[in-house]
């Protein structure tokens, strides 16, 4: 295929991945992630191969949206368990498999060694919600956000379309079909089995060894996020071959998570309120499309500067 063949393609699967983005919520940075976890998990391929593709979620915030978002978003899980404290070993149901989601009020102080064990498993996907204050405690913050693939901070703001959209959401019974999606349309996609393609593996490979160029302690855990997320976002759109645009999208979660683990990004991104994605406000662009092309074209002189 051509270069223009190829921005073709780009583009037109760029358009199909905003469509979803945009269509469920305007908090953008938590819906993607949520998105994206939730088509995570443990995948067996035709030869019985165990592949742990758990995306592991950390959302600190205090806005009540926030957390009906989240509990809305559990009930794309066939199991789940819900936990408002870390339990004890005693108390611990062991699950394989499904969601856990710690509904936390405070800042974890005990069984936090249970939590640990918990995500590093990875036999069940883990989405653990803090209030925004343990934020100021950044030797405890930044302990327990190291150990997650995803970290979103949100603090609470008023928007007329999501409080009209939960509105009815909550009226109707908390039966919205919301972007059409389903436990049947995202079990189907969290079961695809999917591939790397070549040029997938060596773009995932060139970011990684940029990185590592300018931070010897980029560990090969953001290696394996990288890897992780461009399959989820593979499942997202329903196909079997990872395309260099799924890889396009993990680099820019994961320079989102990074900003909120370190304060800081290999491409400069900062630490934007209330959800906000960088590739929407750091990039000149009128048109989506524009602004992550101009984020694509950075990642490349990014990669290219070894």
């Amino acid at each position: 295929m051509d270069m223009d063949g190829k921005l073709f393609q780009l583009k037109f699967l760029l358009f199909e991945f905003m469509l979803f983005v945009l269509h469920l919520f305007s908090r953008r940075s938590l819906n993607l992630a949520m998105l994206l976890s939730v088509l995570s998990g443990t995948q067996i391929s035709k030869d019985s191969t165990l592949t742990n593709d758990q995306l592991h979620l950390l959302v600190s915030s205090n806005d009540v949206i926030v957390q009906r978002m989240m509990t809305y978003a559990t009930t794309f899980y066939k199991r789940c368990i819900i936990y408002n404290e870390i339990p004890s070993q005693k108390e611990w149901i062991k699950m394989n498999g499904g969601l856990i989601f710690f509904r936390l009020q405070a800042t974890p102080k005990k069984n936090t060694v249970l939590l640990e064990k918990i995500i590093k498993e990875r036999t069940s996907t883990v989405w653990v919600l803090v209030p925004s204050s343990i934020r100021n405690m950044k030797k405890d913050y930044n302990k327990l956000a190291y150990q997650f693939d995803l970290v979103v901070n949100i603090d609470p703001i008023y928007d007329s379309k999501m409080d009209t959209m939960l509105s009815s959401f909550i009226l109707d019974g908390y039966r919205s079909s919301t972007a059409g999606f389903s436990v049947e349309s995202l079990s189907q996609r969290r079961s695809l089995e999917v591939h790397m393609t070549r040029h997938a593996q060596e773009l995932i490979k060139d970011y990684f060894m940029a990185a590592r160029a300018r931070r010897n302690s980029y560990t090969f855990h953001e290696l394996e996020t990288i890897a992780r997320v461009s399959r989820c976002h593979c499942r997202l759109h329903q196909r079997k071959l990872v395309t260099l645009l799924d890889v396009f999208v993990a680099i820019m979660v994961v320079e989102e998570t990074m900003v909120k683990k370190l304060r800081r990004s290999h491409m400069g991104f900062v630490d934007l309120e209330n959800g906000n994605l960088n590739v929407d406000l750091q990039f000149e662009g009128e048109l989506p499309i524009e602004r992550f092309q101009n984020f694509v074209d950075q990642a490349n002189r990014f990669m290219a500067n070894l």
